[in-house]
């Protein structure tokens, strides 16, 4: 695996617009197979009923104003979909298909998620973007799921 991106111009000036660079198939197909089974092994340790938090980018205050929410930073967080629970606090699917987003510490805490957030490639794009300084922050996993209540 190469350790150098060669960003495009282009590429680096959407990230400095934008926030966020996307890069299709950074990891090889068995890299990403090795993540989604850690998550799958992750999910399976997660007691669903411990926690009912639900991560939305609308009314933040209201839904995240909570310590679960706030003192992620250091630690493997679940957040559930908006409609992941009935009215009656009852889960409307399977557990793994009601959490939209893992978050904040896999980067730290996890081994695997370590490896590839502190690969000399990453760094590399950090520098190549015009960062002086490469720490990974936090890490929030978004999963893409087909969700329908």
């Amino acid at each position: 695996m190469c350790s150098f991106v060669n960003l495009t111009q282009l590429q680096v000036d959407a990230f400095h617009n934008d926030g966020y660079l996307v890069l299709e198939e950074f990891w090889n197909a068995t890299t990403v197979d090795t993540l989604k089974n850690r998550i799958q092994m992750i999910l399976s340790q997660f007691d669903y009923e411990s926690h009912r938090v639900i991560f939305t980018t609308a009314e933040q205050s209201r839904k995240c104003s909570n310590d679960y929410f706030l003192e992620s930073g250091n630690k493997i967080r679940f957040f559930w979909e908006e409609d992941a629970r009935d009215e009656n606090g009852n889960l409307v699917q399977i557990p793994e298909n009601c959490i939209n987003k893992i978050g904040h510490a896999l980067h730290d805490k996890d081994i695997e998620f370590k490896k590839v957030s502190y690969e000399k490639r990453v760094h590399n794009i950090a520098q190549e973007l015009g960062l002086e300084v490469f720490i990974p922050v936090f890490y929030f996993l978004i999963l893409i799921i087909d969700f329908k209540c």
